[in-house]
C-alpha cells in the first residue's frame, strides 16, 4: 500500500509536487466509484482519465493512466495526484470506511462529453454550478509504439553510456592531479590542504518598479571569498540536496515549477486567503506561508540591480512606525507620510513589500518591519510620492473624517491631540433610542465623561471637539466583560454593540431597567424617550358587581397614582394581548405579572357593556378571579348567594328521589339526581359523563319525573342516535312509568302541526329529525333539552351542532361517556350548548385552552380550565362506584400475519405511502387527507384479511386463524362473547366461519331491522354464544350482561368508541369477570393506532383530572411513521 509516509519511496519530488498542485488547484474530478476503485480525471496538458484500485487493507494496488507514463515501481503524476486525493479525506487513517464513503461530499464529474469537459473544483462547492472548460486537445504526431522491454533496455543503454563516459573523464582528471602534486615540496600532506567549495541553493530578492521578484539560484562558497552565483535551480540541483523534508521540498519545487522565479507583484498582495483565488492563481494559495519560511532563511540576498551581484539581506530587528505629518498651506492641506523610531526611510521609492499582517519591507538591503501601515496605505503614499495634497475645499473633510480615521491607528503630528491612556473615571453604559414602540439599546463607554461605543475592532477612539482631538486608548479588557454581561439578557445584537429586547420594549423597561443599573450599567437616554415612557406605581383596582337576569355587570377602575382608567380600558389592552395600558398623559401603566397571567385569561372571556363587562351567570367563578385582585368590591346579594353555592359545590344536600321509582337506586345515582337539581336551581347546564353502565339515563329520568310533578304541562325533549330511542322508551317503561314519551320518528311525524299542542311529558328524537325539523323544534321552548351521546355534537362547525345551539329549553343538559375524544374543541362545542358564553368564543378558546394544553403541555392552563368546567361536569368511574362490579381484564393480543400475507401487505404498504408522500408533496398535508385515509383504510382491512380487498391471490390471515382457535377455546367453555369490528364485510367472513364451527350467534349491523330481537336472543339464549356487532351500529346504548368475553377484532382510531363497546357487557348487572381482548396483526399499521389511542386517552383523562399531558396534532411526519 502507497501510504503517504511512503510517498518518496514511489515518485519523485517533482511529481509529488506537480500532483500537489493537481489537488490544490482543484484539477482533479470524481467520474465513479465501484467498489475500491477510484476512476477520476486530471486536468493537465492534456485531460488524462486514470484508475486507482486498492485492496484494503493490504498492500496491492493496481493503476491505470491515459498518459502511458506509468510503469511497475514508478508512478506518474497523475496517479499520485489520485493518491494525494484520497490521503486528504484521511482514507488511509481508517481501515473501515470505503472508498465511497470517504468521498461522499467530494465533487464528481459523471459522463463528460468529448469536447464538453465540466470541471469540478473544491472552490466550486459553493457555486450554484461548476465551471465548463471547453478544451481542444492539438493533433499529437504519429509515435511509432515500442514495448514496455524496448524502452526499459534503451534506458539501460542510456545510463551505462553516460556511466562509461563519467569514468573517462574521471580518469582522465586524476592523470592531471598526479601531474601538479609533482611540482609540491617532498612531505607535503595533501589531505590537509584538499577543499571542496560548499555548494548551496539561496534565495535572492530582485527588487523592481513594480515590485519584487525571487529566485531560487545556486550559489558556490569559498574560503574567506563571497559566494558565486550559478545561475537558476535545476531539478537536478535539487536531486542532489536530498533527503529533504517534506516542507523544503515542496518549497524548492514550488521554485522549479515556476522556472525557479516568482513575482511579488499586486496581485500578490490583494489576493485574500478566505477566498479562492481565480483560475491560474492557485498558488497564491501555498506562498504567504512559503514567504514567511524565505523571510526567515539565512540563505537570503538581495540584487541591487540587474548588473549587481547579490549581497546578503540585513535583518537587524528594526521596526519602524508609520507617522503622518499635517501642513497647513495657503490653498492646500498637506498630509506627508513618515516614519519613527531606530531607523529611518527616506524615500518610499527604495521601499518594497515583502509581506502583510505586519507589513515587512525591504529597504537598501535591509529588512524593516511597519506594523501600523496598511497595503492601501503604503500604495497610495508610494504612488504619490509620500506626500498627498489636499484642497482647502476637502479641508474640513479631512479634518473631521480623515485625520480621526487615521488617528485610531498612526500617529499624526502637527494636529491639537489630547490623548487619555487610563481614564480617571471609566464606566460603561447603554444609550437608550426608540421608533415609534421599538426599543435599541447602545453599548456605550464613558472614559472621562467622553462617551464611545462599543465597536470590538477599535483600540482606539478619536473624538474631535473645539479643542482639536481626543485619543482615548480603549480598555479592551473592560468593554468585552460589558459586553458580555449585557449580552446575557434578554436581547438579541443586530450590530456590533447594538441590540433589540427579545421581549416586549415596555416589560423590558420596568422589568430590567434597575436590574442594569445594578450590574452597574450607566442609562442615558431615558429622559428623551416620548413613547415608552413607563410609570412605575403599582395599579389598584376597585370594583362594583351587579347581578341582571341572565348576567353579572362588572364596573370599575384601574388607578396608577393620580391616573385613573376604566376597567374597560384595561379589558379593550389585555385582549390586544399588552401587559400594560395608555395612561391619560401618554405614559405605560405596567400591569402586575399575577393579574396578567389571570386576566389574559379570564377577560376575554367577558362582553362588553357600554360601562363595563358582561359576564354569564355560568361564569361566576370567572367573576370571583377578577375580584380576588381588587383592592376594593361592592357586590350585590345575588352574586354573593351564587357565588357561594359554587364555591360550596362539594356539599350539595342530596335531593330525595321520586316516589315509586321502579329501581334500586344506589347512591352515587342519588348524587347525580341532586345535581341535575343543583343545576337546575341555578339555571345552568351541565354534561353528565359517568362510565357507560352506570345508569346516567336512570338518573335523568328521575329528574324528568320530578319536573312532570313539579311543572306538569311543560314538556322536555331528548335528542338521540336512532339505535338508542328504543333503549329509552324501555328504560322509562321499567323504571318510570308515569312518564308519557311521544317518540317523534318515522311515521309520527305525520302531526307536525299538533306538536307543540300535544299531551306528552318527553318528546324523544333522533338527530337527523332535529336537522330535519328545526324550524319547527324551535317552536316550542322546553323545560329541559338532553342531548344523549352528545359527542354528536363535537364538532362545533357542523350544522347539528348549530342546530343544537338554537333550540330553546330551561335547562340543557348533555349525556355521554366520552366528553373529550380527540380534542378540546369537542368540550367547548358542549359546553357552548349547556352554558353558553361559560368557554367564551371558539377562537378565543382555543387561544386561550387549547393551543396551551395541546400544544404547549400548560398544566396551569390546565387546572383553570378544570376549575371553570368543574361545576357543571360530574364524571364518576366504574372503579370509583361500583367496586363490586366484577374486574374487567383488558388483553392485546398480538397476531402475525401469514407469509402470503405479509407479502401482500408489504407491496401494497411501500405502493401506498410512495402515492401519498408524493401526492403530499405536490398539494400539501390538507388536501392529501382523502388520500392518506383511503390508504390506511386498505392496509387494515389486509391486516384483518385480504378477502376485503375483493381479491382471491391472498386467502389466508393469521388474525382470522387466532379468532377461530380463541372462540372455539372460549364457547367450548361455555362463555359468551361479544364481537366488534369497524368492517361489515369481516363480520359476514366470521359469521361464515361460526356456522361451518357449528357456534350459533347473534348478529347487529346498520342494516339489521329487528335490533331487540337480536339482543334478546343473545341475552336469554344459552346455545347462542356469539353476537357479531359493527362498532357503529351497536356500540353503544345495549345491555349485554350476558357476555363475559368482548373482543375487538380490530382497532378503531379512538379509544372511547372501544371503551363504550367494551361497557356494553362490563356493566351494573354484570356478575362475571369480564375478558377484553383487542387483536393486533404485528408490524402493521393497526400498532400504530394503538400509540394513537393512547395519546386521545391522555388528552381526555388530562381534562377530566389533573394527570396526563396534551395531544399532539398529526403532521406528515407522523403520516410517513404510520406506513412505515
Amino acid at each position: 500500500m502507497i501510504y503517504p509516509s511512503h510517498f518518496k519511496d514511489y515518485f519523485t519530488s517533482k511529481t509529488r509536487y506537480q500532483a500537489m498542485l493537481f489537488l490544490v488547484g482543484g484539477k482533479i474530478a470524481v467520474q465513479k466509484i465501484e467498489k475500491e476503485a477510484l476512476y477520476y480525471t486530471v486536468w493537465d496538458e492534456l485531460t488524462e482519465e486514470a484508475v486507482l484500485r486498492i485492496d484494503k487493507p493490504g498492500s496491492f494496488i493496481q493503476d491505470h493512466c491515459t498518459c502511458g507514463r506509468s510503469a511497475p515501481g514508478s508512478f506518474c503524476k497523475h496517479i499520485a495526484a489520485g493518491i494525494l486525493l484520497l490521503n486528504q479525506f484521511h482514507y488511509f487513517d481508517n481501515s473501515v470506511s470505503t472508498m465511497a464513503e470517504v468521498l461522499k461530499d467530494y465533487p464528481r464529474l459523471f459522463q463528460p462529453k468529448p469536447r464538453e469537459l465540466k470541471l469540478v473544483t473544491p472552490f466550486d462547492q459553493e457555486k450554484k454550478k461548476p465551471a465548463v472548460r471547453e478544451y481542444e486537445p492539438p493533433p499529437k504526431p504519429p509515435v511509432p509504439k515500442k514495448s514496455r522491454e524496448e524502452l526499459q533496455a534503451a534506458k539501460k543503454a542510456r545510463e551505462e553510456a553516460k556511466e562509461r563516459e563519467e569514468k573517462i573523464k574521471a580518469e582522465a582528471e586524476n592523470r592531471i592531479k598526479e601531474k601538479l602534486m609533482s611540482i609540491l615540496p617532498p612531505g607535503y600532506d595533501i589531505r590537509e590542504k584538499k577543499h571542496e567549495p560548499r555548494q548551496d541553493l539561496v534565495f535572492v530578492l530582485n527588487p523592481k518598479l513594480s515590485g519584487v521578484s525571487i529566485t531560487l539560484e545556486k550559489a558556490v562558497f569559498e574560503d574567506g571569498l563571497g559566494p558565486v552565483f550559478k545561475g537558476k535551480v535545476t531539478a537536478k540541483d535539487i536531486s542532489a540536496r536530498s533527503p529533504l523534508s517534506f516542507e523544503d521540498e515542496m518549497l524548492y519545487n514550488f521554485f522549479l515549477m515556476r522556472g525557479s522565479s516568482f513575482d511579488l507583484g499586486q496581485k500578490f498582495f490583494e489576493y485574500d486567503n478566505t477566498s479562492a483565488p481565480s483560475e491560474g492563481q492557485e498558488h497564491l494559495m501555498l506562498f504567504p506561508e512559503m514567504m514567511r519560511r524565505i523571510l526567515g532563511e539565512s540563505r537570503l540576498y538581495w540584487r541591487k540591480d540587474a548588473q549587481s551581484s547579490p549581497e546578503p539581506v540585513q535583518r537587524p530587528g528594526i521596526t519602524l512606525q508609520a507617522v503622518i505629518k499635517t501642513e497647513q498651506k495657503k490653498d492646500e492641506y498637506i498630509l506627508r507620510l513618515a516614519f519613527s523610531g531606530d531607523g529611518e526611510i527616506d524615500s518610499l521609492e527604495n521601499v518594497h513589500r515583502l509581506m502583510l499582517n505586519p507589513m515587512v519591507v525591504l529597504y537598501k538591503g535591509t529588512m524593516i518591519t511597519i506594523p501600523n501601515l496598511t497595503n492601501q496605505q503604503f500604495r497610495y503614499f508610494r504612488g504619490q510620492g509620500s506626500k498627498v495634497a489636499i484642497p482647502d475645499s476637502l479641508r474640513l473633510f479631512a479634518e473631521d473624517t480623515l485625520i480621526p480615521g487615521l488617528i485610531q491607528y498612526i500617529d499624526v503630528e502637527g494636529v491639537n491631540l489630547r490623548r487619555i491612556k487610563e481614564p480617571e473615571v471609566l464606566k460603561k453604559g447603554v444609550l437608550l433610542g426608540e421608533n415609534d414602540m421599538s426599543l435599541t439599546l447602545k453599548l456605550v463607554f464613558s472614559y472621562d465623561d467622553t462617551l464611545v461605543q462599543h465597536d470590538p475592532a477599535r483600540i482606539r477612539e478619536v473624538v474631535r471637539n473645539h479643542e482639536g482631538y481626543t485619543v482615548i486608548n480603549r480598555n479592551k479588557q473592560f468593554e468585552r466583560d460589558a459586553y458580555e454581561l449585557l449580552s446575557e439578557y434578554p436581547v438579541k445584537e443586530t450590530q456590533p454593540g447594538v441590540f433589540l429586547p427579545r421581549q416586549d420594549p415596555v416589560l423590558f423597561l420596568h422589568r430590567k431597567l434597575d436590574e442594569l443599573k445594578r450590574d452597574g450599567f450607566e442609562i442615558y437616554g431615558e429622559k428623551e424617550l416620548k413613547n415608552l415612557i413607563v410609570k412605575e406605581q403599582s395599579p389598584r383596582l376597585v370594583l362594583t358587581i351587579r347581578s341582571g337576569t341572565d348576567w353579572f355587570d362588572l364596573r370599575g377602575d384601574v388607578k396608577f397614582g393620580e391616573h385613573t382608567l376604566r376597567l374597560k380600558d384595561l379589558a379593550d389592552s389585555v385582549k390586544e394581548g399588552k401587559q400594560y395600558i395608555r395612561l391619560d398623559d401618554g405614559s405605560l401603566g405596567v400591569l402586575p405579572e399575577s393579574w396578567v397571567r389571570k386576566f389574559m385569561r379570564v377577560l376575554p372571556m367577558s362582553s362588553q357593556s357600554d360601562e363595563g363587562l358582561l359576564y354569564s351567570h355560568a361564569q361566576a367563578l370567572l367573576v370571583s378571579e377578577i375580584a380576588e385582585e381588587a383592592e376594593s368590591v361592592e357586590e350585590d346579594e345575588i352574586y354573593t348567594s351564587r357565588l357561594e353555592r359554587l364555591k360550596d359545590f362539594r356539599g350539595i344536600q342530596i335531593k330525595e328521589i321520586p316516589d315509586d321509582i321502579n329501581a334500586t337506586v344506589r347512591e352515587y345515582q342519588k348524587a347525580g339526581y341532586s345535581w341535575l337539581h343543583f343545576l337546575k336551581e341555578f339555571s345552568f347546564g351541565g354534561i353528565l359523563a359517568d362510565d357507560m353502565g352506570l345508569g346516567k339515563t336512570l338518573q335523568v329520568l328521575m329528574m324528568l319525573l320530578h319536573e312532570k310533578r313539579n311543572r306538569p304541562g311543560v314538556p322536555s325533549l331528548i335528542v338521540a342516535p336512532t339505535s338508542l330511542l328504543f333503549n329509552w322508551i324501555n328504560e322509562s317503561e321499567k323504571f318510570t312509568p308515569e312518564l308519557r314519551f311521544f317518540r317523534y320518528h318515522g311515521g309520527e311525524r305525520k302531526e307536525t302541526d299538533r306538536l307543540g299542542k300535544m299531551d306528552y311529558d318527553i318528546l324523544i328524537t333522533t338527530y337527523g329529525i332535529m336537522l330535519n325539523d328545526a324550524e319547527m323544534l324551535r317552536e316550542i321552548r322546553f323545560n329541559f333539552i338532553i342531548l344523549d351521546e352528545s359527542q354528536k355534537i363535537k364538532n362545533p362547525l357542523s350544522k347539528t351542532a348549530r342546530v343544537a345551539y338554537r333550540l330553546r329549553g330551561e335547562s340543557r343538559i348533555c349525556v355521554t361517556g366520552t366528553p373529550v375524544e380527540n380534542n378540546l374543541a369537542e368540550l367547548w362545542s358542549q359546553f357552548h350548548f349547556t352554558n353558553p358564553g361559560l368557554l367564551s368564543s371558539l377562537n378565543t378558546f382555543k387561544q386561550l385552552y387549547i393551543t396551551p394544553i395541546q400544544k404547549h403541555e400548560d398544566k396551569d392552563t390546565l387546572a383553570a380550565l378544570r376549575k371553570i368546567t368543574f361545576p357543571f361536569i360530574l364524571r364518576r368511574t366504574k372503579e370509583l362506584v361500583a367496586p363490586e362490579l366484577p374486574e374487567k381484564t383488558e388483553i392485546i393480543h398480538y397476531c402475525e400475519m401469514e407469509e402470503e400475507q405479509r407479502k401482500f401487505y408489504e407491496y401494497w404498504r411501500d405502493t401506498i405511502k410512495l402515492d401519498i408522500l408524493s401526492e403530499i408533496q405536490e398539494k400539501g398535508l390538507n388536501k392529501s387527507r382523502i388520500k392518506i385515509l383511503e390508504g390506511l383504510l386498505r392496509l387494515r382491512q389486509i391486516a384483518n384479511h385480504p378477502r376485503l380487498l375483493k381479491q382471491k391471490e391472498v386467502n389466508k390471515s393469521g388474525k382470522f386463524d387466532e379468532f377461530r382457535l380463541l372462540a372455539d377455546s372460549v364457547t367450548k367453555e361455555n362463555h359468551k362473547i361479544l364481537v366488534f369490528s369497524q368492517f361489515t364485510k369481516m363480520l359476514e367472513i366470521l359469521r361464515h366461519s361460526a356456522e361451518k364451527m357449528g357456534i350459533q350467534y347473534a348478529f347487529l349491523t346498520g342494516q339489521t331491522m329487528n335490533r331487540e330481537e337480536e339482543v334478546e336472543k343473545f341475552q336469554t339464549n344459552p346455545e347462542v354464544k356469539l353476537f357479531f356487532i359493527s362498532l357503529k351500529a351497536g356500540g353503544f346504548g345495549l345491555n349485554l350482561t350476558a357476555a363475559d368475553y368482548v373482543i375487538h377484532y380490530d382497532p378503531w382510531w379512538n379509544p372511547a368508541a372501544e371503551s363504550q363497546a367494551t361497557d356494553r357487557a362490563h356493566r351494573i348487572g354484570q356478575n362475571k369477570k369480564v375478558f377484553v381482548y383487542r387483536l393486533i396483526t404485528r408490524n402493521t399499521v393497526e400498532e400504530k393506532i394503538i400509540k394513537l389511542q393512547e395519546d386521545k386517552r391522555r388528552l381526555a383523562e388530562s381534562v377530566l383530572s389533573l394527570e396526563g399531558s396534551g395531544f399532539k396534532n398529526l403532521t406528515a411526519d407522523d403520516i410517513k411513521e404510520l406506513f412505515s
